[in-house]
């Protein structure tokens, strides 16, 4: 699933977790956006051992993301998000508290950015 190696490796956000009615199953949620590492380092002032450790860790987990793709969906998307909320926590982890605050806005910023786009695609349909 190609989306969703991408959401770690774009500055935009994901999908809104929902359950798509017709075939049950669920997409990645907006609260599952983390942004790039590339982005972490440009926008919380991250330190040089801080940047080496998050960009390692993306590729480790998009790596893990790839390696799910073989998978029927309903095996698949509940380790995805097994393994985006593992990265999460890692990226919590190497973050100082006010470097997390600025993660949390810049998150909340781009989801806000991410709905009023689709709201104005809906609008248009």
């Amino acid at each position: 699933m190609a989306l969703a190696t991408a959401s770690f490796a774009q500055d935009k956000p994901a999908q809104k977790q929902s359950v798509n009615r017709t075939e049950g199953r669920t997409t990645p949620t907006e609260n599952s956006y983390t942004p790039s590492a590339e982005l972490m380092v440009r926008e919380l002032g991250l330190n040089p051992d801080q940047a080496e450790k998050l960009k390692s860790m993306e590729l480790e987990t998009n790596q893990q993301l790839r390696d799910l793709e073989s998978l029927d969906y309903k095996q698949r998307d509940p380790k995805q998000a097994e393994v985006r909320a593992k990265y999460k926590k890692m990226v919590a982890g190497v973050l100082t508290p006010e470097q997390n605050k600025k993660l949390a806005a810049l998150i909340a910023k781009a989801e806000k950015e991410h709905e009023g786009e689709k709201m104005r695609t809906n609008v248009t349909k």
